[in-house]
């Protein structure tokens, strides 16, 4: 990011206190644009006009996921959370389980909130609702998260499906995901040799690969379809509507993303004239902060100056009707605002 001109900075353990000081007041004050680090920065930070905050790896529960993203967005402007999600993490976190001295009750409630960031990454349901559904409460459909905005197609995964349920039968739901994938994928190692893989009958009945394989287990898992034990060597077992899809008594189907929509607005969507502007008026906020030593969105939101370079105010009664705005701010910061935005439109007439 720092070769292509983005202002970056990280925050680890490995730095001093001083440095983690000055980063975390760098990031504050907009002199960085982007910190990279691990998930303790932030806790103590109100910065409200984060606009991503992006995970790369998952979190051990969906209280930790909601909290973590919730960071950005504060100032009520669109903002967007990624999460990017793989296999490997849920079993690093169950391994740290495991490895704990919780007692046994403890442990499971642990398994169960770790069993619902896979729930999570898998749903096609909208998924903010998820989430809202997950702290007991209802909500409508976001409209704006990648779940709603995507376009999806419905695939019967029947026959998958029957192949990996049945693997598993075979197997007597002694192993965990990866030796079943292993399994229905036709994979050749010294594992399968161990337990004579190449003579049940589904052995290479998925010409899909390993990866595709483990995120089919997994939808089956977040569908219900099949469940872990809760353990650190998590096992794999049919559920009851798992062996309804093996006698032939329910289908299952998957819905396949064609198409994710972007989230937020992108700047080539906003005329010129107004991200001009508004850019101009952030270096004015910006200056004003450095000379008041105080965060740049104490003077105003972007959320304000967006509605600033839309609205092009003229009058103190024009000024007062942007949000955000009040006699205080009108006060402190009023005619300097408005004399920029003058000299703006005067060079965009001569």
């Amino acid at each position: 990011m720092a070769q292509n001109g983005i202002l970056t900075a990280s925050y680890h353990a490995g730095l001093s206190n001083k440095e983690r000081a000055d980063v975390q007041d760098a990031f504050q004050f907009d002199k960085v644009q982007v910190i990279v680090a691990t998930n303790a920065f932030g806790m103590g930070i109100d910065k409200r006009n984060v606009r991503f905050v992006i995970h790369a790896n998952s979190t051990p529960n969906l209280e930790s996921y909601y909290q973590e993203a919730g960071r950005a967005g504060r100032d009520g402007e669109a903002c967007e959370g990624i999460l990017i999600y793989h296999p490997k993490d849920i079993r690093l976190y169950r391994w740290f389980i495991e490895q704990s001295d919780l007692d046994d009750e403890y442990q499971k409630i642990q398994y169960q909130k770790l069993a619902m960031i896979t729930k999570y990454v898998n749903t096609t349901e909208c998924l903010q609702q998820f989430i809202v559904s997950y702290f007991g409460q209802n909500c409508d459909p976001c409209g704006k998260c990648s779940n709603c905005l995507g376009t999806f197609i419905e695939k019967d995964i029947t026959s998958e499906s029957k192949s990996i349920i049945s693997t598993i039968y075979e197997l007597d739901g002694r192993f965990g995901k990866t030796v079943v994938a292993d399994v229905v994928s036709g994979a050749n190692n010294q594992r399968m040799r161990e337990i004579d893989a190449a003579h049940l009958k589904h052995y290479g009945s998925l010409k899909l690969g390993k990866t595709k394989v483990l995120n089919l287990i997994n939808y089956l898992i977040s569908h219900n379809y099949l469940q872990l034990t809760d353990s650190q060597y998590s096992l794999v077992h049919v559920t009851n509507l798992g062996w309804d899809v093996l006698d032939n008594k329910k289908h299952v189907t998957q819905k396949i993303s064609k198409k994710r929509e972007r989230l937020i607005q992108t700047s080539s969507q906003v005329s010129k004239e107004e991200n001009d502007l508004f850019v101009r008026l952030k270096e004015i906020r910006l200056g004003l902060a450095k000379k008041q030593g105080i965060p740049a969105f104490y003077i105003f939101s972007d959320k304000s100056l967006r509605e600033m370079s839309l609205q092009k105010p003229e009058t103190q009664a024009d000024f007062l009707n942007i949000s955000g705005v009040g006699q205080a701010k009108l006060k402190a910061y009023g005619q300097i605002m408005l004399a920029a935005i003058k000299n703006y439109l005067k060079e965009q007439t001569d």
